[in-house]
């Protein structure tokens, strides 16, 4: 695959071989826009020949220059350059997987009304691309939108059904005696014995139903019974699993801020107890199973006051979910203070949370404590396990008598606010060993929430690396137009041991070295990600056996060691498959894959 890449100063633009003769300057009127120093607004004309590329001056005030001579026509060959003013054009081969876009950016804006589809900063140019790219974009706009109302709703479930080639798209429910409840209807409307034989597959936990007509079936939690059906599918159509994985998102974004009816019940019982999630912005809502749960977690106590301990690895995003329960707790309103109980010694600590009075020690003027400042909104305790052990009686008794003595203070002062701590720590280790109160240890555990490693949501990755590209591009005031397949498919095959935050690190290095106007490639990536090497830089990054990947073709590889990861595989599958009967997400469980990824392997192996 050849490009034509024209750079200066930091910033490139790249074009395909022209198909017919272009024009290109520094004038937006031009096939290929050039804005750099030096370049005309109509420099020359370009066309292919062959593999060179013809380019002929038109007038130019800077003319095209080979080294030190200026010359009214260049033939480009592979690995050649010309200069137009500052600017440096040259033809180069490219690796196909670094010439397609596996995700674009365009500029967009907010959602603006209940009834828009939002366009995001890192989605895919529609009119462009393949179904399955496009399929991509509606999930990225649908992910901006915290709680789509009716109208938009349908709109998405339109668009959906464009794209997945089926007539019927809609949203149900089982009620208490499992009968089909439709919600939301986009197309035909199914018979009742239809609904009668998707309600009895998703009672056996399957998401296809291979009936006379095959459909696809997503359900959003199994507490809640609610599902999203498309079908019947085209006789004879392809198996793509991006469909399923569609469905599945959607299901999660437009089912769970609906007013479901919980099992049990009749139709038009009360909503489920729980709390709405208002979402923070800038947080990446994952799709996986670990991180939904976690989700449905919090929001069953998010409209209480009950203290919550966030429970990770570091890097998993702890305080991102403390800011998500403090905007959908009934204290919104109130301000959230974070503190590190890491970053400081006892002493200064101590202050820091309680603040302390005027003249407490020489020189010392008042000042407010982390837990006033917080006074009416909610309290964010990070590394909470790190807490000096002198100091964790006085933290529990403020918890316990909502009331503060600052340092060298005589009267208490009470608070009204939420807690929320977070710990990359052991903590109930910490506790048997003694190295932390098990007072303090019960009043924070009102509720503990685990948060899933980047390990277990492997799902979310391509969603957390378009969010972070587009984000830190923004930072740096770079104007980037993607990231490239081969440079997503390095990404994704790393293990994430730092999780979200070793992610979001290599993505902004990565940002910082990708040229202005070009993708994000996989040259960008450091050398670890890019080559797949461990940390220690003596062995490639290995996956488990079952980790779903983009697949990176390598030149020269033999056939055996291929095979020899296909048996395991099969066996892995096949031992799963057996230990739960047959049932497919309990079976993807077992293997930590999706549902999707498990029927995807085993299309591929052979076993569907």
């Amino acid at each position: 695959m050849i490009r034509v890449v024209v750079s200066a100063g930091g910033a490139c633009r790249c074009f395909a071989p022209p198909e017919t003769e272009v024009r290109l300057g520094s004038s937006r009127e031009c096939d290929w826009h050039l804005p750099f120093p030096g370049v005309s607004r109509f420099h020359a004309r370009a066309v292919m020949e062959g593999e060179r590329l013809l380019l002929r001056d038109t007038g130019s005030k800077n003319g095209l220059f080979v080294g030190r001579e200026r010359r009214g026509e260049v033939r480009l060959g592979l690995g050649e350059s010309v200069s137009l003013g500052q600017a440096r054009l040259a033809l180069e081969r490219l690796d196909p997987a670094e010439g397609e876009l596996a995700i674009s950016f365009e500029a967009g804006r907010p959602v603006t009304s209940d009834e828009e589809l939002p366009t995001g900063t890192a989605e895919l140019a529609a009119e462009a691309l393949e179904p399955a790219a496009r399929a991509l974009l509606l999930a990225r706009r649908t992910a901006a939108i915290h709680s789509p109302g009716p109208g938009l709703r349908r709109r998405i479930l339109a668009e959906a059904g464009e794209l997945l080639g089926v007539p019927t798209l809609f949203v149900g429910q089982l009620d208490r005696w499992d009968e089909v409840v439709l919600r939301d209807l986009h197309g035909v409307l199914p018979t009742s014995e239809m609904l009668a034989k998707l309600s009895l597959e998703l009672r056996r936990g399957r998401g296809e139903a291979d009936l006379e007509e095959r459909w696809l079936l997503a359900p959003v939690h199994p507490g809640r019974r609610a599902f999203l059906a498309a079908g019947p599918l085209p006789a004879g159509g392809s198996e793509e699993i991006w469909k399923e994985m569609l469905l599945d998102f959607l299901a999660v974004r437009l089912l769970n801020p609906m007013e479901v009816v919980p099992e049990g019940t009749v139709e038009k019982a009360e909503p489920a107890a729980g709390g709405e999630l208002s979402i923070p912005a800038g947080m990446v809502i994952g799709t996986s199973p670990a991180f939904q749960a976690v989700l449905a977690e919090l929001r069953s106590i998010v409209s209480s006051q009950m203290s919550i301990l966030l429970l990770g690895e570091s890097g998993t995003g702890k305080e991102v979910l403390a800011r998500l329960v403090h905007a959908s707790s009934p204290k919104a309103d109130g301000p959230f203070v974070a503190v590190n109980c890491a970053a400081l010694p006892a002493e200064l600590l101590e202050a820091e949370l309680f603040g302390i009075v005027r003249r407490a020690a020489t020189e010392v003027d008042a000042r407010e404590g982390r837990f006033a400042q917080a006074n009416g909104g909610t309290l964010f305790l990070d590394e909470v396990g790190d807490l000096p052990l002198k100091l964790q009686p006085k933290l529990l008794r403020a918890l316990q008598e909502r009331e503060i003595l600052p340092v060298g203070g005589r009267h208490p002062v009470k608070v009204d606010l939420r807690i929320v701590a977070a710990s990359n720590r052991d903590l109930p280790g910490l506790v048997a060993s003694g190295a932390f109160s098990d007072g303090l240890f019960y009043r924070l555990a009102g509720v503990v929430v685990r948060v899933p490693p980047l390990a277990e949501r492997r799902e979310d990755l391509p969603l957390f690396i378009a969010e972070f590209t587009s984000r830190m591009a923004e930072r740096h005031g770079k104007h980037l137009c993607g990231v490239t397949r081969a440079a997503l498919a390095r990404l994704l095959a790393w293990p994430w041991k730092g999780n979200v935050r070793e992610l979001e690190n290599e993505i902004e290095a990565a940002v910082l070295r990708a040229a202005d106007g070009d993708a994000l490639r996989a040259e960008n990536l450091s050398e670890g990600v890019r080559k797949g090497l461990a940390v220690t830089g003596a062995e490639p990054a290995a996956s488990a056996v079952l980790d779903e990947e983009v697949a990176v073709p390598q030149p020269g590889a033999g056939g055996a060691l291929r095979d020899r990861r296909a048996a395991e595989e099969r066996a892995a599958i096949t031992e799963a498959l057996s230990r739960t009967g047959g049932n497919v997400r309990a079976a993807a469980a077992l293997l930590g894959l999706t549902p999707q990824g498990l029927r995807y392997k085993r299309k591929r192996l052979g076993l569907a």
